[in-house]
């Protein structure tokens, strides 16, 4: 099922975009990565975190296995900072 959800890297901007709830979070920051010119190297080693709760989302588990849905905000930090 497609949702979506904003993805907001601290430093940087924030961004809404539909995923599906069966894509690994891995692959959305890869494909964001690979797209979006001036925060590449940022995106090389981070933590998330869900912004309402503050709990840290393992990027490896899909939407639906990290229990994201629409409406929810992800807060992507590098560890690098």
């Amino acid at each position: 099922m497609r949702q979506t959800i904003t993805i907001s890297i601290i430093g940087a901007s924030s961004y809404d975009i539909q995923v599906d709830s069966e894509q690994r979070i891995k692959t959305t920051l890869y494909v964001m990565k690979e797209n979006l010119q001036g925060i590449a190297s940022f995106l090389d080693d981070v933590e998330v975190r869900e912004k309402r709760s503050g709990r840290k989302i393992d990027i490896n588990q899909t939407y639906e296995e990290a229990k994201i849905y629409t409406g929810f905000e992800l807060m992507v930090t590098s560890r690098e900072v």
